[in-house]
């Protein structure tokens, strides 16, 4: 996750003086960055009760941090998983919200 990494004072991140720890993977597991269109990383940060993050998070633990860059950065248990989260995002990038949940449901499930 991402955390401060400086004197603890809180700084805005707005003014460049916050310093942000190095995005690592769990200890036994794997993390990747992928780049979505902006438009589907901004629709994975709104406040509604189902996108296709929590749908995933339904099947496999992962921890992700999203950009407004378009960056999507997945830490999943193991390789397998951080790579089927990646893939379920990257082929779903162009569904609408409903299509898009129940795809990754689909492509996450675990063989």
């Amino acid at each position: 996750t991402c955390i401060e990494g400086g004197t603890g004072a809180a700084k805005s991140w707005v003014t460049g003086e916050a310093l942000y720890g190095e995005l690592k993977a769990n200890r036994d597991g794997a993390a990747n960055l992928i780049r979505l269109p902006l438009a589907y990383a901004r629709a994975l940060t709104q406040p509604q009760t189902a996108t296709p993050l929590t749908a995933i998070g339904e099947l496999i633990p992962f921890e992700s941090v999203v950009g407004v860059n378009g960056r999507i950065w997945i830490s999943a248990n193991s390789a397998a998983d951080a790579i089927r989260i990646s893939q379920a995002l990257l082929r779903t990038a162009h569904l609408p919200a409903p299509d898009a949940i129940e795809a990754v449901r689909r492509l996450c499930r675990k063989p």
